[in-house]
């Protein structure tokens, strides 16, 4: 198979409008240098702020969340970028606001309105962190040092890349079922650990233990089928022993973690960068 240039020459690059818990933003240099130089399409099953996909700008691309709100917002945005602008530059950026409308029920708002709360709670809250309850509303409280809003212009580039853009909100493993020889996947699934009580960061029972598994057999799938891919995540004993083939290349580095509300609590985390193909392929 013929594989296409990865990089679009037609458009210039957007960067990401979200602040997002667990983004890869830090190590965007790394993932760039990292990923392979042609491929056909390109696949991203755990969306979040969706950096990395901006900045590597791929021609054809497919984006994916498990969190419907999320990607909701997305194809709003996709749709009315600067309508939905218009509307957070209307809303205060204070406590009071902040809480007011964190209560309203997203249920109750059109599509644009549902939209522009999900951004300027992320926008506004603690960390940039998507945390819901048992009842699936979302509590992370108001953050300070949030920084300005982008600006309109970011708004627009942001909204013309998804534009260009599938967005999807499936399970990973049935995203990942689009995949054909040629393409490229990148997966950067939410940290599960059997040993931490889960508070509902990326909604409840976003990812499990079992999904430690359904990922490794869905990579070992792609493997199969000639799709490559690159995973970022921690230093998982079950996933490096699946890795642990002449497949796979990995390398391991030391990751700081500042989600924590006290700075003493923040700690390093070690974690993996893999693929199944050499680096620069």
């Amino acid at each position: 198979m013929t594989m296409t240039n990865s990089a679009s020459t037609s458009h210039a690059t957007a960067g990401p409008i979200l602040r997002w818990a667990g983004s890869k933003r830090r190590l965007l240099p790394l993932l760039l240098a990292t990923a392979p130089t042609v491929f056909d399409r390109y696949h991203e099953p755990f969306a979040g702020s969706a950096c990395f996909l901006l900045a590597l700008n791929p021609k054809k691309a497919t984006l994916n969340d498990a969190n419907f709100a999320l990607i909701s917002a997305y194809r709003s945005i996709s749709r009315d970028t600067e309508g939905i602008y218009r509307r957070l530059t209307l809303i205060p950026n204070d406590e009071n606001t902040y809480y007011k409308i964190r209560n309203i029920k997203p249920e109750t708002l059109s599509e644009q309105d549902r939209a522009t709360r999900f951004v300027y709670l992320n926008r506004n809250c603690f960390n940039g962190i998507y945390r819901t309850n048992r009842q699936g509303q979302f509590n992370v409280p108001y953050g300070n040092r949030t920084g300005p809003l982008p600006t309109l212009a970011e708004f627009h580039a942001f909204g013309r890349r998804l534009r260009r853009t599938t967005l999807k909100s499936v399970d990973f493993e049935k995203a990942l079922h689009a995949c054909r020889p040629g393409d490229f996947a990148y997966l950067d699934p939410p940290y599960f650990s059997a040993n931490r009580q889960t508070y509902g960061e990326y909604g409840y029972e976003t990812y499990r233990d079992s999904d430690v598994r359904r990922l490794i057999e869905s990579v070992q799938t792609l493997t199969s089928n000639g799709v490559r891919v690159m995973i970022s995540y921690k230093a998982d004993a079950e996933l490096l022993k699946a890795l642990a083939t002449s497949t796979w290349t990995i390398r391991s580095f030391d990751v700081h973690r500042g989600l924590a509300a006290s700075a003493n609590a923040r700690t390093s985390t070690r974690e993996i960068l893999a693929t199944n193909y050499s680096f620069r392929e």
